[in-house]
């Protein structure tokens, strides 16, 4: 579904009444394209998420506190924080309904007026702060129009006067001579083009969305033709469609298929999918680009002790529609340390494929050492111009290729440093690739640590974790504010009364077993795959199946096989369960175990 200019008129509507007089308290960035503003006024609190994005710009009012995802400090965000914080909005526009560019104005007690300008523009979408001459003081993007090709196209630079983009040669919807430029129109088009590519070319403000349910208001098909309708059936349409603008009876509502939210839009919608009303355009902007993000949420599969490598990713559970708490307010957050993991897993893949390439074969040492000492044997012997030399041993034959302008005394020592080089790699080199795969099994548990982190603190738990282990420069400031992490485990208690402990993180995963834990307290983790280490409080009491299974499926819910049906958890006595030498935090051998299988689900207590 498109953020096209109707969907901004509904939203500018909305604005109005929310948004109209309320004061900028704070103003952040809650990723790199995106400015978030928590507003307060007339007794309620607000916040204002605007992006830039060049495939998602988008505009709405959020139900969740908006949290900081960059630590980065761009010019816009310092120059809004002096011009914009403290300021009241003291309107909000929609120049043109048939464009996609918001105007709010700023007006601060001390720093006098400026105005905030989003244009949702697709790839040249942009976050624009004018003063009160005009003039562009910052904006998200830049851009000046090389010389070549430079008409048409409008220089974004500070200290330039804002120019507002070329309009389109189109009809507007709301024109009062809609029905007779359309009757025009539509004679010099073939019968045969479909309707909804005649209204998005010759309509402004017409997205590829809209134009398929005003195909099947005027048509009763999305894909109809043009000789199946009539100009004035088109007209009529447009300008039922488009009359919410003037009396502002909006119907926001998202679109729902296959249990996702497939689309948001600000009338009811008939061609696709369930349309289900919402209070506001901005909740179902919201839930829509939530699910969205979730869904892009990715993992690397590996291990916990004993676990087979892996390179390949896969894909965390997206949001469930029925979850409205779903929405995450980290989310932002939550792919910034995201991208830092994958892009350590990336590093890592690319020492290991390195390390593959270096390693000698086996004998190969040996082998050349050899050589090197035949051709010191029979260096009186050789010519110097030979190109190879061919030695029978027996009932097989030794060739040595020669090395052009060295002597066979020459070759044999660089041969005999070679075969020490690789003596040296072949011990390295597994050493090497045993601690990067140790290191790859500690990202994926950090990236099931990400998933689970229920704040601020959290997320910022699992980035310094990064940083600790050389992952992330330490001259980068870390994440910050939110209060601390919780340094208590998850705790429950058995239905015969056993306390049950539940780490949260890596870290929290080796203090839990190693200094929370007893001897002959049981342990439990999924098989393979990372997840969080669970203790239950035996004391070496013999335990019930019932409450040996509910632990298991702590263990199975806090993993990365959270929601499958059946998974193999292995348990076993604290005390047989050792540290990795010289491994992470949380990575750990153990002996002596059970296994039992579980669904994936809290367990009811």
């Amino acid at each position: 579904m498109h953020f096209d200019a109707l969907t901004l008129a509904c939203l500018t509507h909305e604005l109005k009444a929310a948004a109209q007089e309320t004061r900028v308290q704070q103003i952040l960035m809650p990723d790199d394209q995106s400015l978030g503003f928590e507003l307060y006024g007339k007794k309620q609190r607000h916040y204002l998420f605007l992006s830039a994005d060049p495939n998602a710009g988008r505009v709405y009012l959020s139900t969740k506190k908006l949290r900081r995802g960059t630590d980065a400090q761009p010019p816009l965000l310092l120059r809004l924080r002096k011009l914009a914080r403290g300021a009241f909005l003291r309107s909000i526009t929609q120049p043109d309904a048939a464009e996609r560019i918001l105007r709010i104005e700023l007006d601060h007690p001390q720093h006098g007026v400026s105005t905030l300008l989003i244009e949702l523009i697709g790839r040249q979408s942009n976050i624009l702060l004018l003063g009160p001459d005009g003039r562009i003081l910052e904006c998200m993007r830049r851009f000046r129009p090389p010389k070549e090709r430079s008409t048409g196209q409008r220089t974004i630079l500070p200290g330039r006067q804002y120019a507002p983009p070329q309009p389109m040669n189109q009809v507007h919807p709301l024109d009062g001579q809609l029905m007779s430029k359309m009757e025009l129109l539509s004679k010099e088009v073939e019968p045969s083009e479909k309707v909804r590519t005649f209204l998005v070319q010759q309509i402004s403000g017409v997205s590829p969305t809209q134009a398929r349910e005003l195909s099947w208001r005027a048509a009763g098909d999305a894909e109809a033709r043009m000789e199946s309708t009539t100009a004035v059936d088109l007209a009529n349409a447009v300008q039922a469609l488009w009359a919410a603008v003037g009396h502002g009876r909006w119907l926001p509502g998202m679109v729902i298929e296959d249990g996702q939210v497939i689309g948001f839009v600000p009338y009811e919608l008939h061609f696709r999918g369930e349309f289900r009303p919402t209070d506001s355009i901005s909740q179902a902007l919201e839930r829509f680009f939530t699910q969205r993000i979730e869904g892009q949420k990715t993992a690397a599969p590996s291990s916990v002790p004993s676990a087979k490598p892996s390179s390949s990713h896969s894909s965390l559970p997206g949001s469930e529609l029925k979850e409205v708490d779903a929405i995450d307010p980290y989310a932002a957050l939550r792919r910034t340390v995201a991208d830092q993991i994958r892009s350590a897993h990336q590093r890592i893949d690319r020492q290991l494929s390195a390390l593959s390439k270096d390693e000698p074969k086996r004998g190969e040492p040996d082998e050349l050492r050899m050589k090197a000492e035949w051709l010191l044997a029979l260096s009186s012997q050789l010519d110097n111009e030979q190109d190879e030399v061919t030695i029978e041993l027996g009932d097989q034959t030794m060739t040595i290729a020669r090395v052009s302008g060295k002597t066979p005394v020459e070759q044999a020592e660089q041969m005999f440093d070679r075969a020490a080089k690789l003596e040296r790699a072949a011990i390295f080199i597994p050493q090497r690739r045993e601690t990067l795969l140790n290191d790859r099994t500690f990202l994926a548990q950090l990236e099931v640590d990400l998933a689970q982190a229920e704040n601020q603190p959290e997320v910022a738990a699992v980035q310094n974790e990064l940083r600790q282990a050389g992952y992330l420069p330490t001259r980068q400031k870390p994440m910050q504010k939110g209060g601390a992490a919780s340094n208590k485990p998850r705790q429950y208690v058995s239905t015969d009364g056993y306390a049950i402990l539940v780490g949260r993180n890596a870290r929290q995963n080796d203090q839990l077993t190693f200094k929370i834990a007893g001897g002959a307290d049981l342990w439990f983790h999924v098989r393979d795959v990372p997840g969080s280490h669970v203790v239950l409080r035996s004391g070496g009491q013999p335990m019930s199946d019932e409450t040996v299974q509910v632990a298991a499926q702590f263990a199975a819910y806090y993993s990365q096989k959270k929601g499958e049906r059946a998974v193999p958890v292995a348990y076993t006595e604290c005390r047989f369960v050792t540290r990795v030498p010289g491994g992470h935090p949380g990575l750990v051998h153990m002996r002596n175990e059970k296994t039992v299988t579980v669904p994936a689900e809290l367990p009811a207590l």
